[in-house]
């Protein structure tokens, strides 16, 4: 959906700019509303309502939902602007109990059976790193534990690996991204399953054989500090955990602080702000290290950012709606991710460009496209109609396997098509 930026731009700073409450209590609900009136917008924004999605509407332009989540005399006060809502999710906190509960292969899809248990629940931290040292032991030959790239504003390693085969030669690389948003917990879940679906793809298979052409570096923890507060404190948490000089408000939004268009479009300066940008680019320490992982990369060629919610692959690019150059690989590209995601259980993901999702500068993907020269997308995963950000644990497995079938796409359309260099679109 186009439209001009600046009417866009201040419903998607409006989805994300509200102030994280603290943890869900009971008669919480989560409201899917169609916003018509400037007076509806508003009243969202000044009462610094939690908004779960990122859609807004503009004049002239069919309406887009929202998902908000409001107590009962939040909820009372919202309707009496007469905006169009129904219920989305009717408890988050019965939501979030279920999200937690450990599941049993026999509680799964048959094909979505874990042959490893860590992927039965959500991990904290330390169990993510103790899951990267026991790969590094059973795997010798396939898996390389490159320990810290960086530390988080608290302090917290960035880990990374790489996993690929004993074939020597020069090989390209393909960098896999996850758990930047804190309250994004099926990110990180999601990008060490594919790891452990490439370490464990059988002799011969399509997967094992890009392990002869492909280094896939991961990093699947790349907001540490605001993921263990977001299962500590408030689980609707989405910054990392730095201080802001001059504001008692915490954090930066990671996935507005690259050096891409910083602070151009769908962002704040406001530090309470969810998607506050920092002070300037890269000024996160964590967004710091990355880049600086990023750029290391013997021959890169393809990155992904591992996102939750919506069900979407996104093409460059995400600031701007002026197509770039070579649109047509992108497009072939994610309309072929989203083919083989669909194939493993028939799950619909849409794929289109970024901005047309919603504008966003600063963001992961386009400094993989405009200044690493990488093929630079980012996957939104499940779901869209049921659970939002609190994805029960038994979809893990099944979230993965459909990103897996679309990484696994991705990788060999980069191996077996000339990848463009694209030209960053001016301001």
């Amino acid at each position: 959906m186009r439209g001009t930026l600046s009417t866009v731009t201040a419903l998607a700073l409006l989805a994300l700019s509200t102030h994280a409450s603290p943890l869900p209590q009971p008669r919480e609900q989560v409201l899917r509303c169609t916003l018509d009136t400037a007076e509806q917008v508003s009243h969202i924004e000044n009462q610094n309502l939690d908004v779960w999605s990122h859609h807004g509407v503009s004049a002239g332009e069919k309406a887009r939902p929202i998902d908000v989540r409001v107590n009962d005399a939040q909820k009372a006060a919202l309707l009496a602007t007469g905006v169009r809502c129904e219920p989305f999710i009717e408890d988050v906190a019965a939501l979030l109990k279920e999200e937690m509960i450990p599941v049993s292969q026999q509680t799964l899809q048959k094909r979505a059976a874990p042959s490893d248990p860590y992927f039965s629940t959500y991990r904290s931290f330390a169990e993510i790193n103790a899951q990267i040292a026991k790969w590094a032991s059973a795997y010798p030959t396939t898996f390389k534990d490159l320990g810290s790239v960086g530390q988080s504003a608290q302090g917290r390693a960035l880990r990374a690996f790489k996993i690929t085969s004993a074939k020597t030669g020069p090989k390209k690389a393909i960098w896999l991204n996850g758990g930047i948003h804190a309250r994004e917990w099926v990110s990180s879940a999601t990008t060490m399953y594919i790891a452990h679906s490439l370490l464990t793809a059988p002799a011969g298979s399509p997967a094992a054989a890009l392990l002869d052409s492909l280094e896939f570096y991961f990093t699947p923890m790349s907001n540490p500090d605001g993921y263990e507060y977001s299962r500590t404190t408030n689980r609707m948490w989405r910054k990392n955990r730095g201080k802001n000089a001059g504001s008692s408000c915490i954090g930066t939004d990671l996935n507005r602080n690259w050096d891409e268009h910083w602070n151009v479009v769908g962002a704040s300066q406001d530090p309470c702000s969810d998607t506050y940008s920092g002070t300037k680019a890269f000024s996160a320490p964590e967004t710091l290290a990355l880049s600086k992982f990023a750029l290391s990369l013997p021959n890169r060629v393809a990155g992904i950012d591992l996102h939750s919610y919506g069900q979407y692959v996104l093409r460059p690019w995400g600031w701007t709606y002026d197509a770039p150059p070579n649109n047509d690989f992108y497009t072939r590209l994610g309309d072929g991710m989203r083919d083989a995601i669909r194939s493993v259980y028939g799950t619909r993901y849409t794929s289109q460009s970024g901005a047309d999702l919603y504008p966003a500068a600063g963001a992961t993907d386009d400094w993989m496209n405009a200044k690493a020269r990488m093929v630079g997308f980012t996957i939104e995963l499940r779901d869209t109609g049921s659970y939002g950000f609190a994805l029960p644990a038994r979809l893990i497995v099944p979230t993965g396997e459909e990103a897996f079938a679309g990484v696994v796409y991705y990788a060999r359309f980069v191996l077996d098509n000339k990848v463009p260099i694209l030209t960053p679109a001016r301001s």
